[in-house]
């Protein structure tokens, strides 16, 4: 029965080969938007996973609703003095390190003279993440004073092919630091490494005790209050990301002071590792949205909503096929078969044709793969490489789709009378409703996501026209002169009699930096 199956859907694709061809590419697009944004989400979600203790190191945020009635506002970030509060309240945490970064710092190690992007975090930082080392002792490398911990790259930038260790590094124009260890590049997917797109990007890491930055946090009043660091937590066996944050309101309670508690109502709230990108991205995407949604569920939805479209497009298109099956699926009810042997039929022709449509798919993302990754940072096939899971979800949904998109057209098919079909050579069965509703699902869709690409390219269009179209008059924007001992004075009087230069300002917060904070005018 199965070769006789076989033999009739093949028939099925040689007397139809236009209609057959439009159905497996329309499942063929819904299946490669579904499976890119599957694997878009898989990659956010498995970032980190390699780390030893991934499952239980989380980053602790806040939230702050003000008196005013503006926000809530959420962030990632936490107080400087959070991590110490901590360490107090909680002996049982094992390591609890902090992280902050600088964008933009000059280094110079003796004639060469480069930017890079730097972190410095707590000594227990190291302890919490597992980085390649490939040169120096991870468990050290920031267990002196003014020691530096490089990436391969700025290494060679700075020093070639020389070994680095020992050497020396001239940071800022003033501070002298060592190198004591040299990292290859961080794994991805990560929150952290040399990428552009990395929430904590950096090519250089530092200890936090010998910063001016540690320094000038660690002078401020010990508050909870605020945001300026990653505070990063390494739980103990046992405990659970649930039962801690059951025990933060009394943690907040207890450190709170008068001043913070008169602005409005804070609460610290701790997260895993691996939500830390994405929980920025929901915050810059979705912050005044009160419906709960987050990036990742609108991706997976639209994705969902694709491949439901194309269901129906090859429903749509099985069933128009199937009326020119008439006299074929009335003899064969003459000679017995039956209403699921019918259907069982419509169910093996999508089930071969959506095969079809799923390499077609994987052949298209593997060659969108690269340009995907060059200028976003996600492999959208990182769920070939990450194990049975993530596999056995596409193969589900494999069988979805089949199942999905064979049901309409078998019980088409399963429902013509023989004597109808033999007389007529024509059979029309099923409900015109549920065709008719069919059609306008599609539509629905079809418009709605139309709609949808049609709002993002013209926003898009809107911002490369105004923020990034080029002006006559080009602004430059500086790094931060403070830590070279530059006035802003000085550099004013020294540029404004420069032809070309029109004017010079100062801000105090730079526009669309990384922490996507936004200018403020009363």
């Amino acid at each position: 029965m199965f070769r006789h199956f076989l033999a009739s859907a093949f028939a099925s694709i040689v007397r139809a080969p236009l209609t057959t061809v439009a159905g497996v590419l329309t499942l063929a697009l819904g299946l490669a938007c579904f499976i890119a944004a599957y694997g878009i989400a898989s990659y956010w979600r498995a970032a980190d996973g390699y780390q030893p203790n991934a499952d239980r190191t989380v980053v602790i945020g806040h939230t702050w609703t003000y008196r005013d009635g503006d926000g809530p506002q959420q962030s990632t970030l936490s107080a400087h003095a959070t991590a110490g509060f901590l360490a107090t309240d909680f002996p049982e945490i094992g390591s609890i390190a902090r992280a902050t970064t600088d964008a933009d710092i000059p280094a110079a190690a003796g004639a060469n003279q480069i930017i890079l992007n730097t972190v410095t975090v707590d000594p227990q930082f190291l302890d919490i993440f597992d980085l390649p080392f490939v040169a120096g002792d991870g468990r050290t490398a920031l267990a002196r004073p003014n020691s530096v911990v490089l990436t391969s790259s700025a290494a060679e930038r700075l020093f070639g092919q020389q070994p680095p260790l020992g050497k020396s590094v001239l940071l800022n124009g003033q501070e002298t630091l060592t190198v004591t260890g040299v990292i290859g590049a961080v794994p991805q997917p990560s929150f952290m490494g040399e990428g552009p797109d990395s929430t904590m990007r950096f090519d250089l890491i530092r200890d936090w005790g010998s910063s001016p930055r540690g320094s000038v946090l660690d002078s401020l009043p010990r508050t909870i209050g605020g945001g300026a660091v990653y505070t990063f937590l390494e739980l103990p066996e046992g405990m659970l990301v649930e039962a801690l944050n059951a025990r933060l309101p009394a943690f907040v309670e207890r450190h709170i002071t008068p001043d913070i508690r008169e602005r409005g109502d804070l609460s610290l709230a701790a997260f895993p590792i691996n939500e830390l990108s994405t929980r920025e991205l929901d915050i810059a995407l979705f912050a005044q949205s009160s419906a709960g949604v987050s990036t990742i569920s609108v991706l997976l939805g639209l994705g969902i909503l694709t491949l439901v479209v194309a269901c129906m497009n090859y429903a749509g298109l099985a069933t128009a096929l199937a009326t020119s099956r008439a006299k074929e699926l009335g003899m064969r009810r003459v000679l017995g078969a039956g209403a699921l042997a019918v259907m069982a039929q419509a169910w093996l022709e999508a089930f071969a044709l959506t095969l079809a449509a799923v390499t077609i798919a994987f052949g298209a993302l593997a060659l969108a793969a690269p340009a995907v990754a060059a200028s976003t940072g996600v492999d959208i096939l990182y769920f070939l490489r990450a194990g049975l899971a993530p596999s056995g979800v596409i193969a589900a949904v494999i069988l979805a789709v089949s199942f999905a998109a064979g049901a309409y057209p078998g019980l088409i098919l399963s429902q013509v009378r023989p004597s109808t079909a033999l007389r007529s050579g024509k059979s029309r069965s099923g409900s015109g409703l549920i065709a008719r509703t069919l059609v306008c699902i599609q539509f629905a869709s079809a418009s709605f996501l139309l709609i949808l690409v049609t709002v993002m390219h013209l926003q898009r269009e809107h911002l490369a026209s105004t923020a990034l179209a080029p002006r006559e008059d080009p602004i430059v924007l500086l790094n931060d002169l403070r830590p070279i001992g530059v006035s802003y004075e000085t550099l004013a009087t020294r540029l404004s009699g420069k032809p070309g230069i029109k004017a010079v300002s100062i801000v105090d917060v730079p526009p669309w930096n990384s922490m996507m904070n936004s200018l403020e005018f009363s």
